[in-house]
Parts: structure tokens; C-alpha cells; sequence
């Protein structure tokens, strides 16, 4: 299936949803309704996706009857590179689509308990933990979120064996988890040998 018939689906189930919520059969039931609510504002940027797809095909769809036309030089040269532009920006939407149609994981709007070690590595491998800790935190504090330290433990000459620190927020672990799978295991090795 393709992207605009998804987004097409997504939008007619939005309109179902708006509907239903309009009912006074489901104003009635808190739950339902609530249900309704969570769905309806899970689809609305998918939707407001589509009406900019929707846009932007129509745009190009325009440009290519200017360009078939072929009357004016100077304004088939401008329908091409615009054309250019449309096709590098729904390139990109459509990835940003994709990752938007993938199933929320009901875990993903908890919050998140996060451990930061140390391992092999003596005082360099503190100094990381210390840096990655760092850049949690500066994320963490980007996202608007709250951290709870739970346990520090700080190394002789700077940096952390181990540090233990729960986020709370909107989305925690979702955010959390999409963001480690695109990393692997980092380690520090503080010694190349050359032969």
C-alpha cells in the first residue's frame, strides 16, 4: 500500500472519529469518549500531513502541465526547479510518515528508568559515562521532562562508575527507546596498539 492511500485511510478514519465524538451517545460515556479523544489527537498530524501532501502533489501536478504546455522558456525553467524542490520534500515526508505509521507501543507514554555505567575502561570510561550522563540530561531537559536521580556513583578523578536516573514526561520511554535503536554499544578503548 502506498503512502497516500494510508494517509487517505487515516483521514477518513479521523472524520469517523470526529463523528462519533459528536454523538451525544458517546458525550455521555466519559470512557468512550476519552477513547475517542486520544484517537482523535494521535491522527490529527497525520492528517495535517496528508492535506500537505495533498498540496504539494497538486502543486506538481500544475507544473508539469506548465512544462507540457511548454510556452514560456522562463516558466517552464522555474515549474522544473520547483518540481525539483516538491520532489526532495515529499521524499522526506514520506520517511517522516512511515515512522509516524508505525503502531505506538502502549509502554511508550511511560516514563523511563535509565542506567549509565562505567564498565571496563578505569578513568577514561568515567569520564564517558560522565559525558553521556551529560548529554541525557541536556535531552532530557530539551524535551521539557523531569529527572530523578536515583544513584550516583562518582569515580576518584572525575566522572561516574554509575549513575541511575528515572525521566518523567510526555512520551518518555517512547522517545527513549526510538532514539537507542538507532545506536549501537558504544565503547572507549584507550589503547591502539600499532605494529
Amino acid at each position: 500500500m502506498d503512502i497516500e492511500e494510508k494517509l487517505k485511510q487515516v483521514k477518513s478514519r479521523f472524520e469517523e472519529v470526529n463523528a462519533a465524538m459528536s454523538d451525544p451517545a458517546v458525550f455521555d460515556d466519559p470512557q468512550k469518549y476519552t477513547e475517542l479523544t486520544k484517537e482523535r489527537s494521535d491522527l490529527e498530524e497525520l492528517v495535517e500531513d496528508y492535506d500537505k501532501w495533498m498540496d504539494l502533489k497538486s502543486r506538481q501536478k500544475g507544473n508539469n502541465e506548465l512544462i507540457e504546455a511548454n510556452e514560456d522558456a522562463e516558466i517552464t525553467e522555474m515549474a522544473r526547479e520547483e518540481n525539483k524542490e516538491i520532489k526532495q520534500e515529499l521524499a522526506k515526508m514520506e520517511e517522516d510518515i512511515k515512522m509516524k505509521l508505525i503502531p505506538k507501543d502502549p509502554e511508550d507514554s511511560k516514563n523511563a528508568i535509565v542506567e549509565v555505567r562505567a564498565g571496563t575502561g578505569g578513568d577514561e570510561a568515567a569520564i564517558f559515562a560522565g559525558d553521556l550522563f551529560d548529554l541525557y540530561r541536556r535531552y532530557s531537559d530539551k524535551q521539557g521532562w523531569k529527572m530523578s536521580m536515583m544513584n550516583i556513583a562518582e569515580s576518584d578523578k572525575g566522572g561516574y562508575k554509575e549513575i541511575v536516573f528515572q525521566l518523567e514526561g510526555e512520551e518518555v520511554f517512547g522517545k527513549m527507546k526510538r532514539s537507542e535503536e538507532h545506536t549501537s554499544e558504544l565503547q572507549s578503548h584507550s589503547d591502539l596498539v600499532c605494529r
